[in-house]
């Protein structure tokens, strides 16, 4: 994954923060040199840089994160019209190509997840759009400027619960129920002294940059991909 598009990364930290410090703490992990020394961002010419020097301007938007179950994407096997066809391997169902926000769409999911007025676009609230756990599935789907999609549902699935399940830390209540302890945010914007923009591409829809905070282990993960344009 360490490619200089797609990162993952995970830190200790000694110091106390309160919940309320999350945001304070997430701006001391990206001026610290052990994330300044290990991460790598991407330029349009597919180079890798450094973030170096002071970081300024530090934008957070905090990401919704409670599901402990795939339940959400049972709705992508009896949508109608179908999206996926449940005889055989579950193969996607195509669609006649397009291009939309640089992103080449050529079956139903992908309409789904980029074309406002799609037949499937309802299946999803904006809400459970903005949930982690859709946020990485929408992630794996779109893929990078040349992505070798896949033809069947289940890969995406797989990856998301692995993905999902490596980014946050769980623990069980009172009640025997499985919750989800970590807080995650968004990285949307800073500002670096080297110059050393965070996305190469400002705006892409595959742009990510999150740091999930497990305050019980003071365990830090920093989840990265860019957009690099191809051509």
């Amino acid at each position: 994954m360490h490619d200089g598009k797609l990162q993952l990364l995970a830190f200790h930290y000694s110091k106390h923060y309160s919940k309320l410090q999350l945001p304070e703490l997430i701006a001391d992990l990206f001026n610290s040199a052990a994330l300044q020394q290990r991460s790598q961002v991407a330029a349009k010419s597919g180079d890798k840089l450094q973030l170096q020097g002071s970081i300024s301007g530090l934008k957070l938007r905090q990401v919704p994160a409670s599901e402990t179950r795939m339940d959400m994407f049972d709705r992508l096997l009896t949508a109608e019209p179908p999206l996926v066809r449940q005889a055989g391997q579950g193969d996607i169902v195509k669609c006649m190509d397009e291009v939309v926000d640089g992103v080449q769409v050529s079956d139903e999911l992908r309409r789904l997840l980029l074309v406002e007025d799609s037949e499937h676009a309802k299946l999803y609230s904006s809400e459970e759009r903005g949930t982690l756990l859709f946020r990485l599935f929408e992630l794996l789907c779109i893929g990078g400027a040349c992505c070798q999609y896949e033809d069947q549902l289940q890969p995406y699935l797989e990856v998301t619960k692995r993905l999902y399940k490596a980014l946050l830390s769980v623990q069980k209540s009172s009640s025997g129920q499985v919750e989800v302890t970590s807080s995650v945010f968004e990285v949307t914007a800073c500002s670096c002294e080297s110059g050393v923009q965070l996305f190469p591409c400002v705006g892409a829809r595959s742009n990510m940059c999150l740091v999930t905070v497990d305050p019980l282990r003071r365990l830090l993960k920093v989840l990265y991909h860019a957009h690099v344009p191809y051509w």
